[in-house]
C-alpha cells in the first residue's frame, strides 16, 4: 500500500529557509488539546495563520527565526496561554488590544509537525496542508478585558 505524502501548509517558504528550516527537525505528534491566541469568540481561517504569513507579516533578522516564523503559536493549557498574553500584552499593543480570546483546538499527527513544549507550556507547529486544526476549533473564550 503507498504511503500518503504530507506536505507543509507553506513549503516553498520552507525551502527559503534552507538547512536551518526547524520544520525537519519538528516531529509528529498526537498532542491532543492545544490553545491559541484569537481575535473573536468564533474562530475564523485568519485566526490560524503564523506570524510570518498573517497581514501585515511580521519581519525577522535570521533564517532559522524566519523559518519558525510559519509555525503557529500553541499553548498546552488554557492557564499558560493565558499568562503569556498577559506578560506579552505589557509591551505589545497588539497583543493588549486586539488578543483577548483563546481557542481549544485538537492538535493530531495529520495536523502537522510540533516542536518541544518549552518551560511555559508553548509549542509550534508547522501545518500541512489539509490540517483539522480551525474544524477542530471550539468557540473561543475570553481571557482579558
Amino acid at each position: 500500500m503507498a504511503r500518503k505524502v504530507k506536505w507543509l501548509k507553506y513549503a516553498k517558504e520552507h525551502l527559503k529557509c534552507g538547512s536551518s528550516c526547524t520544520a525537519s527537525k519538528w516531529k509528529e505528534k498526537t498532542f491532543g488539546k492545544a490553545f491559541r491566541l484569537v481575535v473573536n469568540e468564533i474562530s475564523r481561517r485568519s485566526d490560524f495563520l503564523p506570524p510570518a504569513i498573517e497581514n501585515p507579516r511580521r519581519q525577522f533578522a535570521t533564517k532559522p527565526t524566519s523559518c519558525r516564523a510559519f509555525a503557529l503559536s500553541l499553548f498546552t493549557t488554557m492557564k499558560k496561554v493565558k499568562r503569556h498574553r498577559d506578560l506579552v500584552a505589557q509591551t505589545s499593543k497588539y497583543f493588549e488590544n486586539k488578543l483577548r480570546y483563546a481557542s481549544e483546538t485538537s492538535v493530531g499527527t495529520s495536523d502537522g509537525r510540533v516542536s518541544p513544549v518549552n518551560s511555559d507550556g508553548h509549542f509550534g507547529l508547522h501545518e500541512y496542508l489539509n490540517n483539522s486544526l480551525l474544524e477542530n476549533a471550539q468557540k473561543a473564550v475570553k481571557i482579558a478585558s
